[in-house]
Parts: structure tokens; sequence; C-alpha cells
């Protein structure tokens, strides 16, 4: 692997491992109780009226978030150790379980799912 598509794998874990680290204070618009309020992070889950009759779902729902991330980015700093030696095999062992933690949360894994994806094409270019 040459050292600037290394560098770029490198450089795009570690946006990856910032977005990730986002996820819960970021948040994404999620809906709670019959009424549909939309409480989009934990912070605003926090900041959620103790009448709110969902507040305790949505800080559930929240915490787990981070939870989720936190999970995940410890993964995508095993992975970024890896890349950092030149292991690209154990780069993508990481990646492919911060991506299947990350889908948890969303099928789609924008987070971790491009990166991942990139270390397989690289792997499979040797």
């Amino acid at each position: 692997m040459s050292q600037s598509s290394n560098q770029d794998l490198i450089t795009q874990l570690q946006q990856a491992i910032q977005r990730a680290s986002d996820w819960a204070t970021s948040g994404w618009p999620m809906r709670f109780g019959s009424h549909q309020v939309e409480v989009s992070s934990l912070p605003a889950a926090e900041k959620m009226p103790r009448s709110f009759a969902n507040r305790q779902e949505a800080l559930a729902y929240w915490t787990n978030v981070a939870m989720v991330s936190q999970e995940s980015i410890s993964y995508g700093e095993k992975a970024l150790k890896a890349l950092q030696k030149g292991d690209l095999p154990a780069a993508y062992d990481a990646l492919y379980f911060a991506r299947f933690i990350e889908k948890r949360l969303n099928e789609a894994s924008p987070t971790w799912g491009g990166i991942c994806d990139a270390v397989i094409n690289q792997l499979n270019s040797r």
C-alpha cells in the first residue's frame, strides 16, 4: 500500500471517529410518544420537562446512542492504530465490528461503512 493511500485511509478514519463521537450530541430527527414530539439529541432529551410523558424513553434512546458511539469509537481507534502500523487486515477486523455496531442504529452505516469499504478495496487490490 502506498504511503499516500495509507494516509488517506488514516484521514478518513479520523473523520469517522469524530463523526461517531458526535452522534448523541448532534443527533438526528427522532420522534417520541403518540404526539410524535421531536427530541433530536441527548442534550435535547435532558432539557425536556419532567412533565413530558416520553422523557425517559428519549433519555434512554439517546443514552444508548452515546454508549453505542463509544463502543464503535473503541473499534475505530483500534483500526487507526493498525493503519498507523500498516496492518490493513487488523484495521479491517476492527472496522468490521465498528460497522456492525453502528448497524444497531442505522442499517446503512454511514459513519463506518465508507471507511470499511475503502479498507476492503485496499486489501483486494494487493
